[in-house]
């Protein structure tokens, strides 16, 4: 059977960018049959919120807009893979049949499941402390960002894992450009 992978992509990040990002695009082509490159632009309108006066609303319009230029800036490397690969949106995800429904599984979980809900506040907490110096919102609101952003990624998770074999491509090589 084929060798397929997920490629998250956090927007901005320095290790998904340039040369980086390009020695990851070459090992993968040696490894895998197929990519799925996931540009989880708008997963990071939560924490884009600590810094933002913004409503998350707009942040969400301008975390997409920010994903648009990312793939533009790296489509030259991903055209360096001799393999099939697809690109999809954090937004594609969300919109996703099925979102709903596990994102209500991953809710009933964190209220009903002791362990899980201390591991996703716990890991919530300490990103937040990290970036204290930073904030401009409370540090309470900053928390519940967190908890939101993980949840939401967990959801997402599920979808995935739903679909090891055949990873859902949601709108192939949709770039979302005007």
């Amino acid at each position: 059977s084929a060798n397929k992978c997920i490629l998250t992509i956090s927007v901005g990040q320095v290790n998904h960018e340039g040369d980086k990002f390009l020695s990851t695009v070459i090992a993968i082509d040696k490894k895998f049959s197929f990519c799925t490159v996931m540009v989880c632009d708008s997963l990071q309108r939560f924490t884009m919120k600590f810094v933002s006066s913004l409503s998350l609303e707009a942040i969400h319009r301008e975390s997409n807009v920010l994903g648009d230029e990312w793939i533009k800036r790296n489509l030259k490397a991903l055209r360096q893979v001799s393999i099939p690969y697809s690109i999809s949106r954090w937004d594609c995800w969300i919109s996703h049949p099925h979102f709903k429904d596990k994102k209500f599984l991953i809710d009933e979980l964190y209220i009903n499941d002791k362990h899980f809900k201390e591991i996703v506040d716990n890991t919530a907490y300490s990103f937040v402390v990290r970036k204290l110096d930073m904030l401009i919102v409370d540090k309470m609101y900053a928390i519940n960002l967190s908890k939101q952003y993980l949840l939401e990624e967990c959801a997402v998770m599920l979808i995935q894992a739903d679909d090891m074999n055949g990873f859902w491509r949601p709108g192939l090589f949709h770039l979302g450009f005007g």
